[in-house]
């Protein structure tokens, strides 16, 4: 393999890690800019949609990759992989959600309440961008992969500076 052939995707993967980066400094504001009851459960929030996701990566999206190769199966592999992927997250957030006061009771916190009835909302926005990232990480369009990541990394810093600035205050 000649690294000059793949300078252009070599370029963009790390034209996204530096996406990530600026992110961070922007995290870090928003840690500044809640109370630390807030920042708690939003750690709590980010662990749980973090944990649905990774085992729906396991379970589902990795099949776009791994038998995803022969262009003749991709049709049907990425209905399948995209059923799973919707059963698995949406399944994950919507079976927490229904348990959210019993759990709420059991850990004696009333906030997992809020925590997890957002949950579902969030997994349902995030499913096409996960789905699309296999897929674009299956065909190597790092370039696609920049872009789906500065849209989502745009509007979340300018709703964290509007809820700062404008709103005044900012929560999980």
């Amino acid at each position: 393999m000649r690294l000059i052939e793949h300078l252009d995707k070599i370029t963009w993967s790390v034209a996204d890690k530096v996406l990530f980066v600026i992110f961070g400094v922007v995290t870090i504001v928003q840690f500044q800019a809640m109370q630390p009851e807030q920042v708690g459960l939003f750690g709590l929030l980010f662990s749980i949609f973090s944990w649905i996701f990774i085992l729906s990566d396991s379970f589902a999206l990795q099949n776009l990759i791994q038998f995803g190769a022969k262009k003749e199966n991709r049709p049907h592999i990425n209905f399948i992989a995209l059923l799973l992927h919707v059963s698995v997250t949406l399944g994950m957030s919507v079976i927490l959600f229904f348990l959210r006061e019993p759990l709420s009771q059991v850990f004696s916190q009333p906030k997992l309440i809020d925590v997890f009835s957002y949950l579902p909302m969030l997994s349902l926005l995030n499913i096409p961008r996960t789905y699309a990232f296999k897929v674009f990480y299956r065909d190597a369009r790092m370039a696609s992969v920049f872009l789906i990541n500065s849209i989502y990394f745009g509007i979340m810093t300018g709703l964290t500076f509007y809820y700062i600035f404008i709103v005044g205050k900012i929560d999980f």
